[in-house]
Formats: structure tokens, sequence, C-alpha cells
């Protein structure tokens, strides 16, 4: 028994033992493996350190660090402020079109050190375009981009940065089951409504029926907003279908809810022409516009930084010079937290079809119909002769409200809260602020472009001539007749200008003198018309036919007439060749003769094609046309009042070229100088000037009897030449000009002061003469009550409204100044001239 006891105990000790010696194996296997764990942890810690370390490190050697997305821009994920500590120049404030230029020329004309900061992840702004992964194809991200311009100046410097490649963008419009056309020509018309107009003539009178006083509901006669204005142009039928629809579901708000200048952008044609474009110049950068603003920036003065939000760091920014700032000019002042600027976005829905040419006719189809949720569908591989790929990608467009801004909403409201942030804009010291969002106006990109340059110019002191850019030799294709439908497909190819003969004008005997005012009245025209056709044709086919007693004996045609002093200051034209009598004049050559100039039937039976180009030729004086038409001589018209006129006159079958026809003298370039539209209001003092080249002027006694009146409080008086109306254009609130005829601005003297002074910001009234019957036949974009008959009993109320309401008078006329300050230039006339030319020899 004592055996048994002491090995039970023995066995007790060795199990007590056994488990003392697992547990403290236990203990020493939980503390080596917390020693493990714990030593681990300091090595990943340590090399989590160390990787920081190197990736800091890496990031301040870098300016970005970054990985392509699927619409090519860049994600940054990582990158240093260092830039920050260096001193700049000029800084931008965006990298799209503005800021890109304005960058450009710093760094390139005046060798600044430039910094653009942008938001965004990429450069180019809403211009921005990238090839799409799944299809090989270039699109644009923030939808289509198509440049278009009438302005040499923008057409000749984008040359400088990509090769061009020609194109002429067409839309259509799926409507009521139908693609027709758009804008409005006689297609879309013939198309929509089972008609068969076949001529000009014919569209014109159809669109003047539907748009008759008696055809809108209510009558009205200037438009005040959207809807009018669309219905003016339209009439009730097409607006309901196409305008009204399209503008709800573009703009979230009734046509009437909107400005006029909404639908007024939008062109309507009275023929074939289905281009969504008139413009001289319309074309793509060959490579796509990332890489254009990629050679925009390609100078070592300029830097740029992706994904900066400048209100971040512009505490932290050094600029020297000046700020130019191009975002919304109300986030630029939202310190003053007033209600924000609205506009109008947009969201794409990307589509893809495989193996597929293509999935629309066209690249553009707008969709105006209520039911489709979208506004219009953009298929991109019809851009830049891409139709070769396998497969298309097309997106879907929707309007909404917020998100990135695209549209100003423009109302009355949004404008009266603009001119409250462009006022302190205005005085801003070292800010520029530039573009459409600080503008808060929707621009083309040739206007934006003209907007950059110019500020450009201002803010330097530079002129135009001082940096100007070689003239572009881009071989453009020669205008098409849109008169007649088309026999091949447009844009095939670029027909060459086949061999003709002279162009010489012959114009009055006085247009040449020693009296600068005279000349500058009549014979302006002329040489303007003169230096067009020399844009296209070679310089010794283009010449003058001066009257008997301006050329001697020995004249032959070889011999040339030098030009005026002034002619050679405006339009650096030396001189020009002469043909001294008819008898020269041969089969294939092109006579332009004055419109009260007999007309020549010998030339005529010689295959002469004789144009009289009506720069006065009134309402009831139709003997000169209808002798035209006798002889077979055509016509060319200074405005479209005056086309319309001589159509009514001659009829149908007259020699009138309807759609060519227009051949718009322009003002002297040295007369037309952009000036600020705060300070010209300023400057009005509440004259009322008469402007009046005749011996007597019937108007002025009348209104100064008019001023004595304590009501008005304004001085009266006249000027008679340029110089006076130079003089005291910027104090006259108001010019009043007597018209018997619809003369040419530039070609009628005292409608020549009155022009000079109303781009000075003077509001123009036009006083009818008593045979005028109440009607104006100019091409005048002004308010109706601001052309009166009789004087003397409208005087009064007239101008109590113009001098007490003068601010609103005066923005009443922005498109006014526009068109004779702006878009009636060099450039228009020769395109016209081109456009004439072309349709005279195809006739």
């Amino acid at each position: 028994a004592a055996a048994a006891k002491a090995a039970e105990e023995e066995a007790e000790e060795r199990k007590k033992a056994e488990e003392e010696a697992a547990k403290k194996k236990a203990e020493e296997e939980e503390a080596a493996a917390k020693k493990k764990a714990e030593e681990e942890e300091a090595a990943a810690k340590k090399k989590a350190e160390e990787e920081e370390a190197a990736a800091k490190q890496t990031a301040e050697q870098e300016t970005t660090d970054t990985k392509p997305k699927d619409d090519g821009s860049t994600e940054t994920s990582g990158g240093d402020d260092s830039y920050l500590d260096e001193t700049y120049d000029i800084c931008c404030v965006g990298a799209g079109l503005s800021g890109s230029i304005i960058a450009e020329r710093y760094a390139n004309l005046l060798g600044k050190k430039i910094l653009i900061v942008e938001k965004r992840d990429h450069i180019a702004g809403n211009c921005y375009d990238y090839v799409d992964n799944e299809t090989d194809i270039l699109v644009n991200k923030y939808g289509a981009h198509l440049f278009h311009t009438n302005y040499e100046r923008v057409w000749n410097y984008i040359q400088l940065f990509s090769n061009w490649t020609w194109y002429e963008h067409r839309v259509l419009g799926l409507i009521n089951g139908k693609h027709v056309p758009v804008p409005v020509g006689i297609d879309t018309v013939n198309n929509l409504f089972g008609l068969n107009i076949s001529t000009p003539e014919e569209m014109r009178y159809w669109l003047k029926k539907e748009t008759s006083v008696s055809a809108l509901e209510p009558a009205f006669s200037v438009p005040r907003n959207s809807e009018e204005m669309a219905m003016s142009r339209v009439g009730k039928r097409l607006y309901e279908l196409i305008f009204h629809p399209y503008t709800i579901k573009q703009w979230a708000k009734e046509p009437s809810n909107l400005g006029p200048e909404v639908t007024a952008r939008i062109p309507v044609r009275d023929n074939y022409d289905d281009r969504y474009f008139a413009d001289k110049y319309q074309a793509l950068p060959s490579r796509g516009y990332t890489k254009l603003f990629e050679k925009f920036l390609d100078h070592e003065n300029i830097t740029y930084k992706l994904n900066v939000d400048y209100f971040n760091i512009k505490d932290k920014m050094k600029c020297k010079d000046r700020i130019y700032f191009t975002g919304p000019i109300d986030d630029f002042y939202a310190q003053q937290k007033w209600e924000k600027l609205e506009y109008r976005s947009l969201d794409f829905e990307r589509g893809v079809r495989m193996n597929t040419k293509f999935f629309q006719p066209l690249s553009v189809v707008n969709h105006p119909a209520a039911e489709d949720n979208y506004t219009r569908i953009v298929e991109y591989k019809h851009y830049l002769n891409q139709s070769h790929k396998p497969h298309t990608v097309f997106f879907y467009e929707h309007s909404k409200d917020g998100g990135d801004p695209y549209y100003p909403v423009p109302n009355k409201k949004n404008k009266e809260l603009f001119e409250k942030y462009k006022k302190l804009a205005d005085e801003s010291k070292n800010v520029s602020f530039v573009g459409r969002l600080a503008n808060y106006k929707y621009f083309n990109m040739d206007q934006s472009i003209l907007n950059a340059l110019e500020l450009f110019d201002k803010d330097t002191g530079l002129k135009e001539e001082d940096h100007k850019v070689p003239i572009a030799t881009y071989p453009l294709p020669d205008p098409h007749d849109f008169t007649k439908p088309y026999e091949t497909t447009p844009g095939d190819g670029f027909p060459t200008l086949q061999d003709v003969g002279r162009v010489v004008m012959a114009p009055d005997e006085d247009w040449v003198t020693s009296d600068d005012e005279k000349i500058r009245a009549t014979g302006d025209p002329w040489v303007q018309l003169a230096k067009a056709f020399r844009t296209f044709l070679p310089e010794d086919s283009v010449h003058f036919m001066l009257p008997q007693a301006q050329t001697d004996a020995a004249a032959t045609e070889r011999k040339l007439v030098t030009l005026h002093s002034s002619f050679k200051e405006e339009y650096k034209v030396e001189s020009i060749p002469v043909v001294s009598k008819e008898d020269n004049l041969a089969r294939g050559d092109v006579l332009v003769l004055p419109e009260d100039a007999p007309c020549p039937t010998a030339l005529v039976e010689k295959n002469v094609t004789v144009v009289h180009w009506l720069l006065h030729q009134n309402k009831t004086n139709n003997s000169t046309l209808l002798e035209a038409q006798k002889g077979g001589c055509k016509i060319a018209s200074a405005n479209f009042a005056i086309a319309a006129h001589a159509n009514s006159v001659l009829g149908k079958d007259g020699p009138i070229i309807y759609a060519e026809s227009i051949l718009r003298p322009y003002l002297p370039p040295t007369l037309v100088k952009k000036q600020d539209d705060a300070a010209m209001q300023e400057k009005k003092d509440n004259n009322v000037v008469v402007a009046d080249t005749s011996d007597e002027s019937e108007l002025l006694p009348t209104l100064e009897e008019e001023c004595k009146a304590e009501s008005l409080g304004c001085t009266a008086s006249r000027v008679t030449t340029a110089e006076e109306a130079r003089g005291v254009g910027q104090s006259a609130t108001a010019v009043v000009v007597k018209g018997c005829e619809p003369e040419v601005m530039v070609a009628a003297p005292s409608f020549r002061l009155a022009l000079e002074m109303t781009l000075q910001g003077s509001i123009l009234v036009v006083v009818l003469c008593e045979e005028a019957d109440g009607e104006d036949w100019r091409d005048l974009p002004i308010p109706q009550r601001n052309i009166i008959k009789n004087f003397k009993e409208s005087a009064k109320p007239v101008l109590e409204r113009i001098i007490s309401n003068y601010t609103e008078e005066f923005k009443e006329y922005a498109e006014f100044r526009e068109l004779y300050g702006m878009e009636l230039n060099e450039t228009t006339l020769a395109w016209e001239a081109k456009s004439f030319h072309h349709a005279i020899r195809s006739s």
C-alpha cells in the first residue's frame, strides 16, 4: 500500500511538473509570438514611413504624378506647391481658349513669365478632346466644337499652331419622323409642308406670309423675347414645330421668358444653303483641339498647373503685373454674397455601336420633340476623316441646371445681376476678366479668341499691326450658288477659279476731288469694292474706268490711277489700273456702274456682264431698275432692303442676283474703334446733334426750339463734317439725321456722320421724308420708335424718352454698334464680292 501511494504521489508530481513545463512553454511561445508581432509591426511601420518619405521625395521632384483615365485626361495622385515660391509677370486662371491665348501672346511677344492654374485635370477648357479607348475615335468631352469665323485676324492667328481640315457643318432635325435641314431653308419647308418652293424669291414670299402681322397673335412690331423673335423670323407653324419645344428642353423656360437673342442666333435661309454656319472660314484642327492647345502653351516661359483651384491658392500666388480671370465672374466675387448667376449645363450619355459605319446620317441630329429627353445626338466619327474606323461612338446631350456652366441664361434678372458684378470688375485695377464665363456672354470660339487678342492689345498698349501674323494661304473652296439645289455632294473637292475676264468699276464723276469729305462719302465704297475683288482675283484683273474728264488723250489700259492720300492711308492701296474707254471691254469682263448710269446695251451684246450697284436707289425712283432690266444689265444692291425693293419692281424674272446681290460697304478701319460701354455712357451731357451736310438744315431750328423746354434741358447743335462729328460724338446723347433714301451708311455724307456718332454711344434718330410714306428702307437694327416721320410733332416726346431713359436706349443699340463697328468689315465685303462674282459668272 505504501509503495502504491508513493508511486501515485510521484505520478502527480510528474504530471504537475509537465503541466508547469507546458504552461511555461506556452508563455514563452506567446511572448515570442508577441515579440515577433511587435517586430513585424515595427518593421511594417518603418517600411511605410520609408515609402511615404520616398513618395514625398518623388512628388517634390516631379510636377505631377498622373495616371490616364478613360477620357484621356489625368488624375493627380501627387504634386507640390513649390511653383508658388516663384514670382510671375502674368497669372491666368483657366487653361481654356482665353487663358491660353493671353499666356501665349505675353510669352511669345513680350517674353513675360506666365503661370496658368487650371481647376480641371486637363488643358483646353471645353474644347478638350481625346481618343475614345473602345472605338479609337477622337471625341470632344464637352460637346461638339466647330470652328468658324469671318475674322481674318483670328483665322490668320490660329494657322500658327495647327494644320486645319476644311469642314462645313451641317445639322439635321428629326421632326415629325423626318430628317430635315437645320437651319430653316427651302428644303426644310418643302419637306415639312409638302410644298414645291424652288427659288429664293418664292421662299421669301412664303416667309413673308408666315410672319405677317395678320398671321401672328398677338401682333407685335419689335420682338421683346425669344418667342416673338422666332415667330417674327419663321412664323407660328415652324415656331411650334421646332423653336418652341427645343427651347423649352434646352433652357427649361418658355421662350417668352428668355431674351430675343436666344432664337435670334439661329439662322434662317431663303435658299438651299443647308450649312449651319455661313462664315468664310470653317475648319477643324487636323490633330484635334488638345494638340492645338499644347502648341499654344509650348513655351519655356509658360508654367501651367492642373487640378489647382485658384481660390485655394490665390493668397500664395505672386503676380507682378496682372491676373487674367476666365472663370464665372460671380465666383470671383462670391464674398459679396449676392445671388448666383444662372447657367444651363449639359450631361453626356455615351453610346457605342460595334462594327457599324454610322449611327446617324450627319454628325449632329437635333431632337426638338418633347417625348425625347435629350436635345441632340452627336456622332464624332463624321469629323476629321474617321469614317474608315470599324466602330462608332455617339453622345446624347441632356440639358440641365447645375454642373459645369455652359450657357448664360439671358433674361432681365440675370442681365441686371451681371451688371452689378461687372461694375466691380470695371473697378479692379490689376485683374482683367476675359472669356464667356467672366463676361456672362455666350461666345463662339472665334469670338473668344478675338476677345483675348483685343484685351491683350488693350492691356499692353500694342496695336494689331505691331504683332500681325502672316496672312494665311489656306486653299478655300469656291462659293456655291445656293440659289440652286446641289448637283454634287456638299464639300466634294475644292473647285478652282476658272480663267475669267477683268472686273472694271466706273464710279461717279465726283468721286475723286480735292474735297476730303466728299471723297470719303462717295469714293470709299468703290475703293473698298476694288480691294475686295483683289482678295481673290489677280491685281491686274481689277480696274477703274474713270470719266473722260479725268483721263488724258494718252490714257491706256495700263495707266494707273493714283488714289487720294486718304485712300492710301485707310486701305493700303496705292494705285489701280485704268481702262480708259468702254470700247476696251471684251467678252468675259464685268463692268460695275453706279445706279443712275444708263445700261450700255452695246456692251451687253458683246457678252460683257454689266452690273448696276445700287448705293442710293430709293423707293420712288424705279426707272433705272426698269431700264437696266430692259437693256440686259444686272443689279447688285448695298443692303437687303434695297434688294427686296428691286425684286418687287423687277418681278420674278428680274436681273437681280438674289442671294449674292449684297455688296455692303463698311466704315474705314481708322473710324472703327471699340470703346468701353460704361465709358461711353459716362460722357453724355444731353447734347442733341443734327447730322446734316446740306447747305441749310431744316431740322436744327425745330431742335433748338424743343431743347428750350425745361423737361428736356438739352443743347442743340449741328455737325457738317467728319471732324465735327468725332469732336462732339463722345458727349452727344442723341444724333438726328434726315433720310429720304435708303442710303448706305458709308456712302451718304449725313448718314456717315450720324453713324460715327452712334458708334460713340449717341442714340440714332432717323427722320423720314414726307414722300417716304412712313417706311424706312435701311438695314438698321434700331428700334422702330426712333424712326419717325414728322419731326416737329414727334421731336419732343422722342427726345424726352431718350434723355430720361438713356441707359436702356443705349443697350438697345448694342447690335447696331456691333454690326457697323465690327461685323461689316473688310472680310465681309471680300466674301460677298467673291460670292457675287461666282454668281454672275455662273449665270
